[in-house]
């Protein structure tokens, strides 16, 4: 049991930093020279519940993706630290971190938090205001519906392109 615990706190802990910014490769089975390395137990095994006979450990891609997944919330999210400025000036000058993409020239860092992006759409809602920047159709702002989005059972026609078309006036 003491050995479990050395194992989970220590081999758990220092990959920590390495995972909040950077992701981790998928695979783990074969060295420098292309030789297969011996894996004594397989990883879904391990991380079992000790219920069940693993050993109750964590996935490391999951803690990965988690990690990179906050990084894209605050940057989404509108946070005014200095990397978050320094990212939107550099990658999203004209658009949204839900829309953005990759290209083979930008940074590790940026890539990591792109790649989690799936993780960033199931989640993540419009918070709509006046309704002037919310476009009806493809921004997620519908917070109980399944994809964010409505789903219109009639073409509402041209003009209809914000959230602000559809507020009604206040009566006096």
């Amino acid at each position: 049991m003491g050995r479990l615990t050395l194992i989970s706190s220590v081999g758990q802990a220092m990959p920590t930093y390495g995972m909040t910014t950077n992701r981790l490769p998928q695979s783990w089975g074969s060295n420098v020279t292309g030789n297969l390395r011996i894996h004594l137990r397989a990883w879904d095994h391990i991380c079992k519940p000790k219920t069940s006979g693993g050993l109750g450990l964590c996935r490391i891609a999951d803690y990965n993706r988690a990690f990179l997944v906050k990084w894209a919330w605050l940057l989404n999210s509108g946070s005014n630290a200095l990397w978050a400025q320094v990212l939107r000036s550099k990658y999203l000058k004209a658009g949204t971190m839900i829309e953005a993409t990759a290209k083979a020239s930008d940074s590790v860092f940026w890539k990591a938090i792109i790649g989690v992006n799936d993780l960033l759409k199931k989640g993540a809602c419009f918070i709509v205001g006046d309704g002037s920047t919310t476009n009806i159709w493809r921004d997620p702002w519908v917070p109980k519906h399944p994809t964010f989005r409505p789903n219109p059972t009639i073409n509402p026609g041209p003009g209809f392109v914000w959230v602000v078309d559809f507020i009604l006036p206040r009566p006096r």
